[in-house]
Parts: structure tokens; sequence; C-alpha cells
């Protein structure tokens, strides 16, 4: 049975394990393993070396957005990701709407192996610190809504491999994120960008037309005097 079948057996009730890697010394983070309301896997690390990191964050929320697909043959998971500070106040909307950036979710692709994250502290470590990192993801999905980047990749932010000696590393597939970034979703959500840039664009310039014709008909009136 796997992790999406057990999680769907707790009838959609939120629930929560927490697991860490050593209780006789502070550990160098926590992780809490639930199920989302609508039985999703919710993965979320706190690092509590994210001082030592330079971080303004220190916890990373990953939710696994159903079962792995097959891209190039390479399995990856599909995710909403979004990072936060464990301080964070939880805002809430008139209608109970949560806001803050716990709930500002990127979406992501992402080849990385949900039971190693539960069981292997250090592959745990390097796939939230490292692979997830903020500014990583950022930089990749920037790319993704770029016609022609220099590294296409769509929503994909490549994964983490054991290496000799056990070893762990990041890796980017360029066929994998060819794919994806040629992905119908992928260019549908670049024909938006592009508008949203064309129409901030067009409201600046009628903008700057109008401070421009302010200050038109103000030298216009001081002359007249």
């Amino acid at each position: 049975m796997g992790i999406f079948d057990k999680l769907r057996k707790k009838n959609n009730q939120p629930t929560s394990r927490s697991v860490t890697p050593n209780p006789t010394t502070k550990p160098p983070f926590n992780l809490i393993i639930s199920a989302t309301k609508d039985g999703r896997c919710q993965i979320e690390f706190e690092d509590h070396k994210a001082n030592d990191l330079k971080q303004f964050y220190d916890t990373t929320r990953l939710i696994i957005n159903g079962k792995p697909i097959i891209i190039k043959g390479h399995t990856l998971y599909d995710c909403d990701i979004s990072w936060y500070g464990s301080t964070d106040a939880i805002l809430l909307g008139p209608e109970g709407e949560k806001y803050g950036r716990r709930n500002q979710y990127e979406n992501i692709l992402a080849e990385i192996d949900i039971n190693q994250i539960q069981i292997d502290g250090r592959y745990c470590q390097f796939v939230m610190r490292q692979l997830l990192n903020r500014k990583r993801v950022l930089r990749y999905l920037e790319k993704g809504l770029r016609e022609s980047p220099d590294t296409p990749c769509g929503k994909y932010i490549g994964g983490v491999r054991y290496l000799e000696e056990a070893k762990l590393d990041k890796f980017f597939s360029c066929d994998v994120g060819l794919a994806a970034h040629s992905l119908p979703e992928m260019v549908a959500r670049r024909e938006k960008h592009k508008q949203e840039l064309e129409s901030q664009k067009a409201r600046q310039i009628a903008e700057n037309r109008a401070k421009i014709q302010e200050l038109q008909n103000k030298i216009k009136n001081l002359s007249e005097r």
C-alpha cells in the first residue's frame, strides 16, 4: 500500500506525525507528515539551521498532488510548495480564508523519492535545503515563463540522486526540461503571463501619459498668468 492509499483511509481528517533524527540532542530539523483535507500528502520541513544558511524562512511545505507521472522515462511528482517562517502569524479573511506565506504556493515538477524523504534524514535535508531552495526554484520557474530560455524547463526543477559512496547530488535532465517546457499547460501559462505583462505595460504607459498631460496643463496655466 502506497503513501497516498494510507492517507486516504484517514477519512480526510488532518493527521500528522513528527519525525526527528535524534531525540537526545536538538535535531537539525523537524519533519511533519500529514494529510490535507482533500487527502493529499503534505510534508513540512522546519529547518533549525535556517539562520546559519541566512534564509528568511525556516519551513518548507511540500504538497504532493497525486501519483507520480512519467516524462521521458523519469518519475516526477507534481507538487505545490511554499516557504514561510514557523513563527509567521496565520491571517484569516472575512470568510475564513488563510493568508500569508504559508498559503502562497508555487507549482513544480520535482524528481524526488517521497519515501526516502520520510526515512532518510540526510536525503530529506538535501532535498529540502538544496533542491527546493526558494531562490533556486523561483529561478527555474522564471525560465519556464520565457519562450526561449537558456534552459527550457517549464515547471520542472530537477531532482536528487545518489552517487558513488552514497553521496547525494542535484541534477537536471535537459530532455525532461524540454518536454516539460512544451506541455500544453506551460504554453497556456506563458501566453497568460505574456498578456499580463502587456496589460501591465499598457497601464504604465497610460499612467505616464496622464502625468505628462497634467504637467503640460500646469505649465500652460503658469505661462498664461
